[in-house]
């Protein structure tokens, strides 16, 4: 009888053993951190390879642009006319009015449906950790991710208060720079409804097999904004594109996987102290009242991004696949 006993606790041992080494390889854990793991690089972040170069240098790719009106008129004024001479770019997709994406396995669906539906700044930061596999992975492999906010972010009403607040829903300088970096310092993740989410320079820098490049707000039409909310909108579109993306860089000197295009400073005013100063220029306005660039301004958009010299594009591209 005892040595029956015995033999019984050594089996319910055995049997536990395997349970826990079965759970560990399966890959047993609580929600899945945001943004995904691009252990196999191939941009995916699923963790797998789907059979792109496994050299790690990047060739072909998609490019996924996730916008608005402003980008959709840019994309048939230009812009997918020079995206198609492109010899890195296999494929150009868009997510914007009405798009369906599916968040990742095990995150919560923030954007709700349609995802793109949201392309405001303070909806990026839920973007890029809860939907970024399937962003990267929408409609075939995209190692160029390009993201766009429309004209209304440039109405910023205020300075808020530093911090920030990255989850507000504000357009408030200090809450829209929140979105791009964690005050609280690099690496630092937000807890938000008990699920964890990275600022967008943490975020870029978890996916080193995919270029992000990021559109700051285009400029109001001078009767839809006032000169302080105008100012605020030139302020944090030249923080982002100088002071955020130059300590990115800093911090993450090998990557060259983020590109900032100016599209502010393509469209405004110069800040002079003018009446108009930090607003849609005048030979950019296709009617009164009108924010949506008009076919001029389309086509400097698309010289100062994809086919001018020097231009943002090709710069980001080959500084990315020389990394």
């Amino acid at each position: 009888m005892r040595e029956s006993r015995v033999w019984a606790v050594l089996l319910v041992t055995a049997i536990l053993l395997c349970l826990v080494v079965c759970w560990g390889c399966a890959g047993g854990t609580s929600a899945p951190p945001p943004g995904g793991d691009d252990s196999s690089g191939d941009g995916t972040g699923d963790g797998t390879d789907d059979g792109e170069d496994d050299s790690g240098t990047p060739t072909s790719t998609g490019l996924v642009f996730i916008h608005h009106s402003v980008g959709d008129d840019w994309l048939n004024n230009g812009l997918e006319t020079a995206l198609q001479t492109k010899s890195y770019i296999g494929a150009t997709r868009e997510i914007t009015y009405g798009t369906e994406v599916p968040p990742d396995q095990g995150r919560p669906d923030t954007l709700g449906s349609p995802a793109g539906d949201s392309t405001d700044v303070g909806h990026w930061i839920y973007w890029f950790s809860d939907y970024m596999r399937s962003v990267r992975s929408f409609g075939g492999t995209n190692g160029i991710v390009m993201i766009k906010p429309c004209f209304p972010n440039s109405a910023i009403t205020s300075a808020g208060t530093p911090p920030g607040n990255a989850f507000s829903g504000d357009r408030k300088l200090a809450d829209f720079q929140a979105v791009f970096r964690n005050p609280a310092g690099r690496g630092i993740i937000y807890t938000h409804d008990a699920y964890a989410y990275a600022a967008l320079a943490d975020a870029f820098a978890d996916q080193p097999t995919t270029l992000f490049v990021i559109c700051t707000p285009p400029p109001l039409h001078p009767d839809s904004t006032n000169a302080a909310d105008a100012a605020r909108a030139r302020q944090f579109a030249t923080w982002l594109a100088t002071t955020w993306l130059n300590q990115y860089n800093a911090d993450h000197p090998t990557l060259h996987n983020v590109a900032v295009f100016d599209l502010f400073d393509v469209l405004a005013n110069p800040d002079d102290g003018s009446a108009t100063a930090n607003m849609l220029r005048a030979a950019y306005i296709p009617e009164p009242g009108n924010s949506h660039p008009n076919a001029t301004a389309n086509a400097a958009m698309t010289t100062a991004f994809a086919t001018g010299s020097g231009n943002v594009l090709d710069a980001a591209w080959a500084a990315f696949a020389g990394s």
